[in-house]
């Protein structure tokens, strides 16, 4: 973790601790620049070796600077493996989920959206992203990936906006057509039962 470039030096002082993002392990040149650390790792001043950064993040570079601490990978991002040395190695939660943790180690914390609801978008950050399924469709199941998801009320049936079902038309009242947005009441002189 330390080196020496003075010729002719007579004291341990003369010795100076490695930059953070540099390291000299024993069996290295110890008269030599310290080495900057591999793409994926970092280290503290005067170290002796490298740390790999944990899944959820990485680190790389061509400076020392560039190896002092591991940048996590933002919201709607994760990233499963140790040693990653680019954001590209981040990857992106997929359609039907979104997530506000930044530096996530595993695509399971990218949370799915909930029932009513889809998300077309990939990477998404937050809640906000999962949109409601239109008046007269629904959907029953979390993380749906698309308006197609949303399945239609069939006719007699009708639903809001973010439905996770169909409500049944009551007595006296009719949706004659499929993705009916609310039952109509029968006229003067008529019913239904």
């Amino acid at each position: 973790g330390k080196i020496n470039l003075q010729l002719g030096s007579t004291s341990f002082s003369s010795c100076t601790d490695c930059e953070a993002g540099r390291y000299r392990a024993e069996s290295m040149n110890p008269g030599e620049e310290c080495a900057i650390c591999p793409w994926g790792s970092i280290s503290k001043t005067g170290a002796n070796s490298c740390l790999i950064c944990y899944s959820g993040k990485w680190a790389g570079g061509d400076l020392s600077t560039d190896h002092v601490s591991c940048t996590e990978c933002i919201e709607g991002k994760y990233n499963q493996f140790s040693g990653s040395n680019s954001i590209d190695s981040c990857l992106d939660c997929n359609k039907g989920k979104y997530s506000g943790v930044s530096g996530l180690n595993i695509s399971k914390g990218c949370i799915d959206c909930n029932v009513g609801k889809y998300n077309d978008q990939l990477g998404s950050i937050n809640i906000f992203a999962c949109k409601n399924c239109p008046v007269g469709k629904f959907r029953q199941t979390v993380g749906g990936i698309g308006l197609d998801d949303c399945l239609p009320c069939s006719a007699g049936r009708f639903s809001l906006e973010g439905s996770d079902s169909c409500i049944i038309c009551v007595s006296g009242k009719y949706a004659a057509f499929s993705e009916s947005n609310e039952c109509i009441e029968c006229e003067a002189g008529k019913y239904t039962n």
